[in-house]
């Protein structure tokens, strides 16, 4: 599993649209924690193991806020916005475990 969070928003630049996100994971928790809010609506995805809703929020902060206080409960690190494609991002890293020290017994 990538464990990834992937949101953006749907109308970046035009006024009268921008409380509405999309976000895509692939945490069955976080989905369910998303499927839970009353402005959300879940978007059907076949053929993979993945989750895409629509949410609507007041405004931008205010999604972002919400977005990186559900991503700290399941300890993904915080939104990152990349420019090109318009989207913020938050990729879990791969569980890499650090070295332990090794004890020489002839040294």
């Amino acid at each position: 599993m990538n464990n990834y969070f992937i949101a953006w928003q749907e109308y970046p630049r035009q006024t009268g649209f921008g409380g509405w996100f999309r976000v895509y994971t692939d945490n069955p928790e976080i989905a369910y924690n998303i499927r839970q809010r009353k402005k959300s609506s879940e978007c059907i995805i076949t053929g993979e193991k993945a989750y895409l809703f629509q949410i609507k929020f007041i405004n931008k902060e205010k999604a972002l806020n919400s977005f990186n206080t559900l991503l700290a409960r399941y300890n993904y690190p915080k939104l990152k916005y990349n420019a090109k494609n318009e989207e913020f991002t938050s990729n879990m890293p791969p569980n890499l475990n650090p070295k332990k020290k090794e004890r020489y017994i002839n040294a």
